[in-house]
């Protein structure tokens, strides 16, 4: 059979390795012109431990993860919100925090080594023909195809859905959250941990080996230090405007915000925030 993958995301690595291993004849199309181990941690559950299982990837890829065996949440401080455990019933139960580099290698050669044909620095934009003898084009106007059938795997913001099925509907949550990977001297605990404050403020720490975490506050201050220091130069960016008082409260309550967020992200790392910077 030939089959057609659109994304060469972990969903797109794992279908075209487990295709190819089963003897079809896989392409598969990835709109980078580099692709490689980019992004930072996931949770990877016992159901997505199983598929890797299948794969014979699972000891390479935990070999590089870290098992957790809980999720802990607070909603301030010495205020749990819930605690869940993977090994309550089952001792040897746990998830796998795993950094995303990690994971999409190992997928990626599986796919590789499977015979997979990956054609790089191409956007697929359009799905034509019929089901039988679909075909994809290229958003340069190359086709490719035709093949028995096409699946799409370009992730959550990918506008093939809606050019296969125009009455699809998909809700994008207007939440997100900025991750990086963090190497820290202590070994790491097998729980992610995660503060909350309210609905909309959200910080965690994932381990994703014995001593690199999963962390997407550090990435927060950075960018929160880059805006301070551009209202330096441009009146109209700093947090405080003598002209609007409105736009003043609003812009303060950010940096209380973010203030709260980068507090209890240092208390889960054992480190006390400073009360003043000077």
């Amino acid at each position: 059979m030939r089959v057609g993958i659109v994304g060469l995301g972990i969903g797109g690595t794992c279908l075209a390795a487990a295709l190819g291993r089963a003897g079809h004849q896989v392409t598969v199309f990835e709109q980078s012109g580099a692709p490689g181990p980019v992004g930072a941690g996931l949770l990877l559950q016992p159901s997505g431990q199983a598929v890797l299982a299948g794969l014979g990837l699972l000891d390479q890829v935990a070999a590089n993860a870290w098992p957790i065996r809980s999720f802990h949440a607070n909603k301030g401080p010495g205020r749990p919100l819930v605690t869940l455990r993977y090994d309550r019933q089952d001792p040897a139960a746990s998830a796998l925090g795993v950094s995303r580099g990690v994971l999409f290698m190992a997928l990626y050669d599986a796919a590789r080594a499977a015979g997979a044909d990956v054609v790089t620095g191409t956007r697929i934009v359009d799905i034509r023909g019929d089901l039988r003898t679909p075909v994809v084009v290229a958003a340069d106007g190359r086709t490719f195809g035709p093949f028995d059938v096409v699946a799409i795997a370009s992730g959550a913001q990918s506008d093939l859905r809606n050019r296969v099925d125009p009455l699809a509907h998909f809700r994008q949550s207007p939440w997100a959250a900025l991750w990086t990977l963090v190497e820290t001297d202590a070994e790491c605990a097998g729980t992610l941990h995660q503060e909350a404050r309210g609905t909309t403020i959200l910080c965690g720490v994932l381990p994703v080996g014995p001593h690199r975490v999963a962390f997407f506050a550090h990435e927060l201050a950075t960018r929160f230090h880059a805006h301070w220091n551009r209202g330096k130069d441009t009146r109209d960016l700093r947090f405080v405007n003598e002209n609007d008082r409105k736009l003043s409260y609003s812009r303060l309550s950010l940096v209380a915000g973010v203030g709260l967020v980068l507090a209890s992200a240092l208390s889960i790392l054992g480190v006390s925030a400073p009360e003043e910077m000077r």
